[in-house]
């Protein structure tokens, strides 16, 4: 792997200097446009679980029926419609209640074989035992709906499963079915096949000790399968694994992870499945996916989805042409099943490409660029990403990457990623300093900025790379222990620890505290521009010795009575680990955790730094040489001022800390506020501020000006960015082990790590 990176390394200043030809127009190919289907209104807020059959929808919906902000019911519907969405026949589930004995009724999965809709029903209430305890009483059965929704019951589960589960309650979670009137449920990570009229378990398969069961599908024959992981020494693959009478047949791999929808007879592919970015078709032994509907270009560019559920019941295949989704609009704020068609390409407007490169597929980048997309008429975003959702060999997508870049194929804009090799790839002169961007766009200020964090995100005084939202690691501990400053050594964290007998410094083991003080400190110990390693020295010898301390696995909490005892607050364990990420998490340790003021320290150092560390969030890069220097910018631009859809809790877009300081004024007022979140029709509901300290839920009050202020000290103290080069870090962990093994002595290990990791940067220059 490294001396491939080099030969990528030494290619790559000429390709990039050498490939700037005319500007790329955008593909008008697989652009759909989306419409409602089936959107909430007076009948129903939200869809939340759908099957088609080709001729009518099914769905569960949920509705919020409210007299006032502190009186509300939250109700649950069986709803069906015609292809054409137009609502055919509903019903309200059963509500519990205290009269009803909290009877309840809910549909877990849908499942469409031809025109029969199949479904699991669960129902359960509350009963009296012998000795007078409230116990739930579970009946799970499965049943068949008809577009009136008809219910036909077909056998009760909890019966068929009574001789092989010993737990009362049953959760199926995919159901399959064949042509020969079997049915197929997976459930508790096993599968069972069984005869729909005798109710006889036939079939039974579970995972095998390298492997997870992820779903079922049905198969091009008629057939059915089951999805897994595989996991191995080589990394994780997916398969589909059909099912031959009692036993199964030969696996196949398949590009994807989870569960797929299945096209109809003449259709394209043979299975489809759904990302937030894109739709991809795909055939049972093929090792590729095709986009067959990209989700980021112009008219889906408002639906988000939820691509963590069961595929079948959120993409419905209806032609070559079109699929509905179950989705979110996230400029109405509505949940509900969209049409999405495809767009004649004279109806596309022309506009410029911009190509944006990442490891993995990101959803935040993703819902960004839909945006982005739906609202310029000039430029065109595509996103080009390496991880499948299989495989998480961090080696294998860089090669992908590296290849990219040094083929001709590199991107305008590459979303950096903690494990690239940031500082190999900035010593090589591979990024655009976004300071000139900056100072030549009249409409742009740094002023606006954080200074911390745009210091903190420099290289040699260049900005290679700008993020919009991030968080912020750090170690903490009481300040009359530490004193009132960041910015510390490790040996003075060991000092201090000396003084409490019997306390350690964190609660964690070996590898654990190696990890903490290195892993994203890497830069520490290399410089990339002279390809010099500094890990033979006092310093890093005294981290190996100290992680030695430290017991091999980490050690089981005491608890008595449920309780975890604080070790903080008892000057047992000196510092914790935090990830900070809002205005209310550090008074919430302090007051909850320590109770007792408290300093956030940073990371050890020596050279003086606070050792505060940023994690940015989805941070970008321009690709010095990209053929459109003024379309990377605008991207890059508008992506530093987007404020997502309004998320529950807090006005960032997963509880970040924003690099706009307007944004970070914006959540540290919120704070000072009770939360609420917001549901689908906008309205506020309250909720508690609670943390978990000692195994016990904690309320804790709103901020206080001088919480807000030990935040803001937090992130004007900010020293660096939180990197990792998985080159060295493998390094490292391949040569601790003889150490932690009693083989070799710190010295003997630093020496020889530091001998590796020059090699490698020699290497790699």
């Amino acid at each position: 792997m490294k001396r491939i990176f080099a030969f990528f390394t030494a290619v790559l200043i000429l390709c990039l200097t050498a490939c700037n030809s005319e500007v790329p127009a955008a593909s008008k190919d697989n652009i759909f446009g989306a419409v409602p289907l089936i959107e909430s209104g007076d009948d129903f807020d939200s869809v939340l679980l759908a099957v088609f059959n080709g001729d009518y929808f099914i769905f569960t919906a949920s509705k919020m029926v409210y007299d006032d902000i502190d009186n509300y019911q939250y109700k649950t519907l069986l709803i069906s419609a015609d292809k054409n969405g137009n609502i055919i026949s509903k019903k309200e589930l059963t509500d519990p209640t205290e009269d009803n004995g909290y009877e309840n009724t809910s549909y877990n999965v849908f499942y469409a074989a031809g025109e029969t809709v199949y479904a699991i029903k669960q129902q359960s209430k509350l009963v009296t035992s012998a000795d007078g305890y409230p116990l739930s009483e579970e009946e799970t059965t499965l049943i068949t709906i008809d577009e009136n929704l008809n219910e036909t019951e077909l056998m009760s589960i909890n019966d068929v499963l009574k001789n092989v589960l010993t737990e009362s309650y049953i959760y199926v979670q995919s159901i399959a079915a064949d042509n020969s009137g079997n049915i197929y449920l997976y459930t508790g990570q096993s599968v069972y096949g069984i005869n729909i009229a005798s109710g006889e378990i036939f079939f039974t398969k579970t995972p095998s000790e390298s492997g997870y069961i992820s779903g079922l599908s049905r198969m091009a024959d008629g057939g059915v399968g089951i999805t897994e992981l595989k996991y191995s020494e080589s990394g994780t693959e997916s398969v589909l694994t059909p099912i031959l009478g009692d036993k199964t047949g030969e696996p196949v791999n398949i590009p994807m992870m989870g569960s797929m929808a299945r096209g109809k007879e003449g259709s394209p592919f043979e299975y489809y499945y759904i990302s937030n970015s894109y739709i991809y078709g795909f055939n049972g032994s093929a090792d590729e996916k095709t986009v067959v509907v990209d989700m980021l270009a112009s008219g889906v560019g408002n639906i988000n989805i939820n691509a963590g559920m069961t595929s079948e019941n959120i993409l419905f295949y209806i032609s070559p042409t079109e699929f509905a989704v179950v989705g979110n609009d996230s400029k109405t704020q509505k949940r509900g099943i969209y049409l999405l068609s495809k767009l004649d390409p004279k109806d596309v407007p022309d506009r410029e490409l911009i190509t944006v490169a990442g490891l993995y597929e990101d959803d935040y980048i993703a819902a960004f660029i839909k945006e982005y997309n739906q609202s310029n008429l000039r430029y065109q975003a595509e996103y080009r990403f390496y991880g499948s959702g299989i495989s998480d060999n961090t080696d294998e997508l860089l090669t992908g990457l590296n290849i990219d870049l040094v083929s001709g194929k590199a991107p305008d804009i590459l979303i950096v990623d903690v494990n690239a090799p940031f500082g190999n790839y900035s010593s090589k002169d591979m990024f655009e300093d976004l300071y000139g961007y900056m100072d030549n766009d009249k409409d742009f200020s740094k002023d606006e900025l954080l200074p911390s964090m745009l210091k903190a995100l420099e290289t040699d005084g260049k900005l290679y790379e700008i993020c919009q939202a991030f968080s912020v690691s750090t170690l903490v501990g009481k300040t009359e222990i530490f004193g009132s400053k960041p910015g510390i050594s490790l040996l003075t964290m060991q000092e201090k620890a000396k003084q409490y007998e019997g306390a350690k410094l964190l609660d964690s083991y070996k590898m654990g505290i190696l990890f903490t003080f290195l892993y994203n400190s890497i830069d520490n110990y290399v410089d990339y521009e002279t390809g010099e390693s500094s890990f033979n020295s006092p310093d890093f010898i005294e981290m190996l010795k100290l992680a030695d301390s430290y017991p091999t696995d980490l050690e089981s909490q005491s608890y008595t009575n449920g309780m975890q005892t604080v070790p903080y607050s008892k000057d047992k364990t000196l510092l914790d680990t935090l990830y900070i990420s809002d205005f209310r998490q550090a008074q919430n340790t302090a007051k909850a955790q320590f109770d007792a003021p408290i300093t956030f320290l940073g990371y050890p150092n020596e050279k003086g730094e606070s050792g505060i560390l940023a994690y940015p969030r989805s941070g970008l890069a321009i690709i010095k040489g990209t053929k459109n220097p003024e379309a990377a910018w605008d991207f890059v631009k508008q992506f530093i001022y987007y404020k997502p859809p309004y998320q529950s809790g807090n006005i960032i877009y997963g509880n970040s800390f924003s690099i706009l300081k307007s944004r970070n004024e914006e959540l540290a007022a919120e704070a000072m506020e009770d939360p609420y979140y917001i549901d689908q029709n906008g309205v506020k509901y309250p909720t508690e501020n609670t943390v978990f300290a000692a195994g016990v839920s904690v309320t804790m009050p709103n901020n206080t000006e001088e919480d807000n202020k030990v935040t803001y000290d937090l992130l004007d103290n900010i020293s660096g960015i939180a990197r990792s080069d998985q080159n060295i870090w493998n390094i490292v962990t391949e040569d601790v082990e003889n150490f932690f093994a009693g083989k070799k002595s710190a010295e003997e290990t630093a020496a020889l790590i530091d001998n590796r990791v020059s090699t490698y940067l020699a290497e790699s220059m």
